[in-house]
């Protein structure tokens, strides 16, 4: 089984054998219908490379933590050594709200959330980024998500690898002030979003983003599936 953690960068595949639990505060309904549902993502590559069914439980705009709680709740005891575990370490200052959102983010405008008065919310959120919002502790909270999963994984006998979605954890990552992780091959070259925006297929200036299932174009997908086959067999 191919195991997948983290955010949007790890919730899609057409080869679905096991999801997640539905997540509070998230419609699937207003999931756009785009070519994430025909695309094969790299999660479906890597399967047909390994021949293993995916079990996705990433979820768009999680962070690090929620990676925390769905390997804890993970069934370890059906584990094995053939397994694939692929972590997609997100934004460390990712937080989620009392309705289960994602996003602390001034910009909120989906009324999909009863009782919630827009503006207020909006207003909470602009003086939260502006006054209590602390680097430090979500660089704190960040390493205490990479050490309880690696303290997770020196009990799972199965291949892990980590990515970082993003360039203020890769260079945190580079600059040594990140937790050293020593259960499955770390990735410190390029962050995932770098890395996707790399290929000469992806569209003008970025624009299809959301159109391909986990960030990545065609040509993205198969060469991503292709270096996580690569370092886990090695």
């Amino acid at each position: 089984m191919i195991y997948s953690f983290g955010d949007s960068y790890s919730a899609y595949s057409k080869y679905v054998f096991q999801g997640r639990d539905p997540v509070p505060g998230i419609d699937s309904s207003l999931e756009p219908d785009l070519k994430i549902k025909t695309t094969m993502s790299y999660l479906d590559h890597l399967s047909d490379l390994t021949g293993q069914a995916v079990g996705h439980l990433g979820c768009p705009g999680r962070g690090p933590l929620d990676m925390v709680e769905q390997l804890h709740k993970l069934d370890k005891t059906k584990i094995t050594s053939d397994d694939i575990l692929v972590f997609c370490w997100s934004g460390m200052e990712r937080d989620i709200d009392k309705w289960g959102d994602p996003y602390l983010d001034p910009a909120f405008d989906n009324n999909r959330y009863e009782g919630a008065d827009i503006q207020r919310y909006k207003d909470a959120v602009t003086l939260y980024h502006l006054y209590l919002a602390s680097p430090l502790q979500h660089l704190q909270s960040f390493n205490a998500c990479l050490h309880a999963i690696d303290g997770m994984l020196h009990t799972i006998d199965a291949k892990a690898i980590h990515l970082f979605c993003f360039k203020n954890e890769m260079k945190a990552l580079q600059d040594k002030k990140l937790h050293n992780i020593q259960n499955g091959y770390v990735e410190t070259e390029w962050d995932l979003y770098d890395y996707a925006h790399s290929f000469s297929d992806y569209g003008p200036n970025g624009g299809d983003d959301i159109d391909y299932p986990n960030h990545f174009s065609p040509a993205g997908s198969i060469a991503l599936a292709q270096h996580i086959y690569e370092k886990i067999t090695n």
